[in-house]
């Protein structure tokens, strides 16, 4: 099954190189993948949003990076951009 996407908030990729068989996948070239990161998170560093960003952006056509002025939380833009996100992606 394919997924129709991916949300990620405030997240990172730990496990980054390890990506090597993801990264031959036709399907992750496809895929809508949509991140964002508060620019003042305290537990999961903005540099480290910043730089998953960059990898994932390498892999992927569909994908966004999306920065809130904001810690380790949500804001009402950021859930509007992800309900416009889901309402684009989802079949």
């Amino acid at each position: 099954q394919k997924l129709a996407g991916v949300v990620g908030l405030s997240t990172w990729l730990p496990l980054h190189r390890k990506l090597d068989q993801v990264k031959k996948s036709d399907h992750i070239k496809e895929m809508a993948i949509f991140q964002a990161h508060g620019t003042e998170d305290p537990l999961v560093p903005f540099r480290w949003g910043e730089i998953t960003s960059k990898v994932l952006a390498s892999m992927c056509a569909n994908y966004s990076f999306h920065n809130y002025p904001m810690a380790h939380t949500s804001c009402p833009e950021e859930l509007a951009d992800v309900k416009k996100f889901l309402e684009t992606n989802l079949p």
